[in-house]
């Protein structure tokens, strides 16, 4: 008798298949079922059919003995189990198990993993059908074994192929069970037969990697796509090595997925190689960044692939612009330079590489940058090349800057030629005269003027050049006093006056009413002004009927005085205002050289206009529109000056206000004077000529100012500053530099040493005055000196 009954009864199955009910009539089918559907279900279960059966609904699950050694006798995760309540390992019958409940009647391979007698797991073609009564209403569904599914890896001829195989291959049911692997997986897992899947699998996974395999892996099996991923397996060692692996579906004649085989090759050597390779190119490329130089990788198309930030920046562009919108060399070389670099191209074509190519590029703002460059090409045939540039265009600048003051000095000399020739030929020509014949008295007398005024006339030529050349080297020294700057202007006019008379120019002059004072040497203040007015006269055509027209306009307040003269002469284009300064410049103004001159003139004026600590400037419309040079002059102010006095007329200070000051300076004289100076309104001098003595004394004195002369033995005036300002509670002693030199660079020199006020020898009275006022000032309101 078939056991059916009992087991069903001792498993207490409710429900529509209540097992209990089998018993209680002939037929041992459940209450309430036709007996034709009862009987039909009683012998399908009794017959000893060599297949699985199985019958049941959504409360439980029966099957016949032959499904025993298939599932397992008695198998608690199927028999009698609900549906809701099967294993996860269930899952895909218990989802067919609701279609045929649903009333589809279908087919499906499934693998029915269970601890059957053989530990395998079969791969069965199932046939789901609902199971109906007569009125047709679904009372459950049965399940019948229709006969083993396809396996591949079963075929012994299959196994030898994948076993000799250079990759791991490996083979998965649908639900992506594995029932596969060939031998070279155990060889590089060290896994045994029989340990291929479950929890496995999951620690075989590097950790980092494990959930993007697995999350790759069930995409695949959700959507039957082809899988491929790389990923860290351990290895036998008990090291993860990088592979890769591949899968695709195997699908029967209807297109239904009965399988997967995949792959998993070793790539960790190839992953070793790319990573190292990265590195080095990372390395290359923090290499390149930090490099001043312009490196570029580019197409023999003249695209540019890659570039470093110095390139970039060569050419004022940002990484953004080349991220955006690229960059070509074709686009960047200007036109006259397309045939040089179509000619080096062809070179790096043939040899394979260029070098100290030389050339220039368009920057953004449309300027262009000189660059000196080597290239090679990577491959062969060359496709892509890789170029290394250096800017050069400070060097070309100054190449043409220095080949464009050599062409300035020819023709300063042919100027200059040209300029003594003139009275040279006159020269000559009276002493021919004065050779033949008996000239009388009135003819010698007309010629000897003439010798006289054109040897005058040399002698000015020659003390131009003369003083060009003492200013460029140092060597002029101003002989400093209170210069009222109006009557310099007064006597250049004089000077100025025969060349603006002769031209029929109309000269007016626009002086203040207040006397503006300065500090500094007549003479060369002189020379300064009769100079500019000169150039005016020069450069002004006579226009009839009156001639041109210069003003000389003068300013003043409280910090600086201002002179302008102003022409309505031929005026200058922008790059020749931009360096009219220079020497030899003159040449390039003229129109005709009969204007004279040797273009040093105005060189020369702003050499001492910058001796004098102010500033000299030009400034023209256009040609034909006149000229105005502009000097600017510190203002003198001297105490006192409200009432009349000057420096000498001075008030002695208070005893209370006496000042302890030291004096150093080597020359005897000039330190003796400035101290009896010093005494005589109202302060206490000490004078040492020796910068180390003084040093001492300064240590153990402290005095309140200090005058130091730049010029010393042993150290120099600025070494002295530096010394006394590292004394203690000496950091903030105000110092007074004295040199002989007085261009800007002097005294910004002795700023940087710590002086700070900077005197031009002779030093003026009004000058120490200021001082000593300004230093008393201050005791006055900080009498600890913090």
């Amino acid at each position: 008798m078939n056991d059916f009954a009992g087991r069903s009864s001792a498993l207490g199955i409710e429900g529509t298949l209540r097992a209990c009910d089998w018993t209680a009539s002939p037929l041992g089918a459940p209450s309430g079922w036709p007996p034709a559907l009862a009987h039909a279900a009683r012998f399908l279960f009794d017959a000893p059919m060599p297949m699985l059966l199985a019958w049941g609904d959504a409360q439980g699950v029966l099957y016949n003995d032959a499904a025993a050694p298939l599932l397992g006798t008695y198998h608690p995760g199927l028999f009698g189990a609900r549906l809701s309540d099967w294993p996860a390992a269930w899952d895909g019958l218990a989802v067919h198990a609701a279609r045929a409940l649903g009333g589809a009647a279908f087919r499906v391979d499934q693998c029915l993993r269970t601890a059957g007698a053989a530990g395998t797991a079969p791969w069965l073609d199932l046939a789901f059908a609902p199971l109906r009564d007569l009125e047709g209403t679904v009372r459950g569904f049965t399940c019948t074994a229709c006969g083993p599914a396809a396996l591949p890896a079963g075929d012994a001829g299959f196994r030898a192929v994948a076993d000799a195989m250079p990759q791991m291959v490996w083979s998965t049911l649908p639900d992506g069970y594995h029932d596969y692997y060939n031998q070279h997986w155990y060889d590089f897992t060290g896994m045994r037969d029989g340990e291929t899947d479950g929890e496995l699998w999951n620690a075989m996974f590097h950790e980092d990697d494990r959930e993007h395999a697995w999350a790759a892996w069930r995409m695949s099996l959700a959507t039957g796509a082809p899988y491929e991923i790389e990923y860290r397996l351990r290895h036998r060692s008990g090291e993860y090595r990088w592979v890769l692996g591949r899968a695709l579906p195997v699908r029967d004649a209807e297109g239904r997925i009965v399988r997967w085989m995949g792959t998993c090759t070793d790539i960790d050597q190839q992953k070793r190689h790319e990573e190292a390779l990265r590195q080095s190119e990372a390395r290359f490329r923090r290499l390149a960044e930090s490099n001043v130089v312009g490196i570029v990788r580019y197409r023999m198309d003249g695209t540019i692939i890659e570039t470093n930030q110095a390139f970039l920046d060569m050419l004022g562009y940002t990484r953004e612009d080349f991220e955006r919108d690229g960059l070509a060399s074709r686009t960047l070389t200007p036109p006259e330079w397309a045939e040089a670099t179509a000619r080096a191209m062809a070179q790096l074509r043939t040899v394979g590489r260029i070098e100290n190519l030389v050339k220039e590029y368009f920057r953004k703002d449309g300027s262009r940058v000189s660059v000196q460059m080597g290239s090679i090409t990577m491959d062969d045939p060359p496709t892509e090349g890789v170029a290394v540039m250096v800017d050069v265009t400070p060097i070309k600048e100054a190449q043409r800057a220095l080949h464009e003051a050599d062409r300035r000095k020819d023709e300063f000399l042919a100027m200059l030629a040209h300029e003594l020739r003139n009275p040279l030929a006159p020269i000559t020509a009276a002493a021919d005269f004065l050779k033949v014949g008996r000239p009388d008295e009135e003819r010698v007398r007309q010629v000897t003027t003439i010798i006289g005024r054109q040897a005058r006339h040399m002698t000015g030529l020659i003390d131009d050049l003369l003083d060009v050349s003492r200013v460029t080297r140092g060597l002029i020294t101003l002989e400093r006093a209170p210069v009222p700057l109006a009557g310099a202007i007064a006597e250049a006019v004089e000077q100025a006056r025969p060349q603006v008379k002769a031209k029929g120019h109309r000269l007016e002059l626009h002086l203040p009413s207040d006397e503006a004072l300065v500090s500094g040497d007549r003479k060369r203040l002189v020379q300064v002004f009769s100079n500019i007015l000169g150039n005016a006269a020069r450069y002004t055509p006579s226009q009839p009927p009156d001639g041109g027209r210069i003003d000389l306009h003068l300013r003043v307040d409280d910090a600086c005085v201002t002179v302008d003269v102003c022409d309505n002469g031929i005026g200058m284009t922008p790059e020749l205002t931009a360096r009219a300064f220079e020497l030899f410049s003159q040449a390039e103004r003229s129109a005709d050289r009969a204007q004279g001159g040797l273009g040093i003139g105005l060189a020369l004026v702003r050499s001492l206009v910058e001796l004098h600590d102010g500033t000299v400037s030009a400034h023209s419309d256009g040609p034909g529109r006149g000229s105005r040079f502009t000097v600017v002059l510190p203002r003198l102010r001297v105490e006192g000056d409200d009432a009349g006095g000057g420096p000498g007329a001075a008030q002695p200070a208070p005893p209370e206000q006496a000042l302890e000051v030291l004096i150093v300076d080597d020359n005897v004289d000039a330190a003796q004077i400035l101290a009896m100076y010093i005494e005589a309104v109202g302060h206490r001098a000490t004078v040492w000529h020796s910068p180390g003595q003084a040093l001492a004394y300064a240590a153990g004195h402290k005095p309140d100012l200090c005058v130091l002369d730049i010029g010393l033995p042993e150290f120099d005036g600025h070494e002295l500053a530096r010394r006394l300002r590292a004394l203690p509670g000496m950091a903030t002693l105000p110092l007074v530099a004295v040199s002989g030199y007085g261009q800007a660079r002097d005294r910004d020199l002795a700023l940087a040493a710590g002086f700070d006020r900077h005197f031009v020898k002779p030093v003026m009275a009004a000058d120490i005055l200021d001082v000593l006022g300004d230093v008393a000032r201050r005791r006055a309101t900080n009498p600890m000196g913090d």
